[in-house]
């Protein structure tokens, strides 16, 4: 087996995994919305709207499986890692279009559809905020600490380390690439996980200040609700970012000084387990906005659906001083593109995401 095939395996467990998330996704979405559109209570449990989630994951889990089948026999036709990487990003862009199709439809069903908008704006979005930042501190704190100290080990003996360091091997264990000994190459892995736990705790940061969702039957009760899912949200990513500092510290290290692999794929078999099933889980039982935490379904509708487009992946209304704010469709967050700062994440997101393919060709 050759890596390009390898890796497209690989690439195709991951596009079924993203698919079959894509075909449950209501599931785990926000109470109130049906893919991403707001429509009232008593339209939703409607025969007609049963039967356009029935067609969707229908038409979902089909486009699913053709992708797949693609990016599998890719492999056949070319050892290119480039192409073969490019063909699943496309793939996993492809995937929203059923998304984006049904949002659409039913945008154009509920239009001029009586919805009730009220919302309460008299509330307390601070109470709770000191705790969750003592959390972080926790969290986020030991990953740095770990971080430095795996940092200071390696200055201390960095006479002692082997003048080649390991920088790649293939999918049976071969070392394909080995570099010479510099402070650079030595520390790569640790400013990799610096940079990834700063993510994580911008992340987290953006989970605390976005804007709580409240039923208008039960204020109180939503707010509180609201509080536990930030909380349970904060527990994980600050778990979250304390396995994959580890995954860098100690699995990457052990590879690259000792050529010993087993930790590395220890802890990206859990990183993984933990970013997909995590979110899933929590997803589920939770919800981005605590709404799956009872049986409360009187919340009041957000944003105006004009303002969610490409299937509800993004937000553009430039009138929201948010930046942030919860997605409508599955778990998470979603940037505002109405607002500058919003419109130049994107475009830096973008760059990075194409530069980063660009370079799989330009540096073989």
């Amino acid at each position: 087996m050759t890596e390009a095939r390898f890796i497209a395996i690989n690439y195709t467990f991951v596009l079924v995994m993203v698919g079959i998330i894509q075909v449950f996704v209501q599931t785990f979405s926000k109470k109130g919305y049906t893919l991403g559109v707001s429509v009232p209570k008593d339209v939703g449990e409607t025969e007609t709207m049963k039967q356009i989630l029935i067609d969707y994951k229908i038409m979902t889990l089909t486009l699913t499986i053709f992708l797949g089948l693609v990016q599998y026999f890719a492999s056949y036709l070319t050892e290119s890692v480039g192409i073969i990487t490019l063909i699943f990003f496309i793939s996993i862009a492809l995937l929203s279009v059923p998304l984006i199709i049904y949002n659409k439809n039913l945008k154009n069903m509920t239009q001029g559809l009586s919805q009730d908008k009220r919302k309460i704006i008299a509330i307390d979005n601070n109470e709770g905020k000191a705790d969750l930042r003592k959390i972080m501190a926790i969290a986020y704190g030991a990953s740095l600490l770990l971080i430095i100290g795996v940092s200071l080990f390696l200055f201390i003996n960095y006479d002692k380390i082997a003048d080649k360091i390991i920088m790649h091997t293939d999918f049976e264990g071969n070392v394909t690439d080995m570099r010479d000994k510099t402070y650079l190459n030595v520390f790569y892995p640790s400013l990799i996980s610096a940079a990834m736990l700063l993510m994580f705790y911008f992340i987290n940061l953006m989970v605390i200040k976005v804007r709580p969702r409240i039923s208008k039957e039960n204020p109180e009760k939503s707010l509180a609700n609201n509080r536990k899912a930030k909380k349970a949200w904060t527990y994980y990513l600050g778990l979250n970012a304390f396995v994959m500092t580890l995954l860098f510290e100690i699995g990457v290290n052990f590879l690259a000084l000792k050529n010993i692999s087993l930790p590395l794929y220890i802890l990206t078999g859990l990183t993984i387990i933990l970013s997909i099933g995590g979110v899933i889980y929590l997803g589920i039982k939770v919800g981005t906005d605590g709404s799956r935490l009872d049986k409360m379904e009187d919340f009041s509708f957000e944003e105006d659906d004009k303002y969610w487009i490409l299937g509800a992946g993004f937000y553009n209304n430039p009138d929201d001083p948010a930046i942030f704010v919860p997605k409508r469709v599955g778990v998470g967050y979603t940037i505002n593109i109405g607002r500058p700062l919003g419109k130049f994440i994107l475009i830096i997101t973008f760059a990075i995401l194409i530069f980063s393919l660009v370079s799989m060709f330009i540096f073989k």
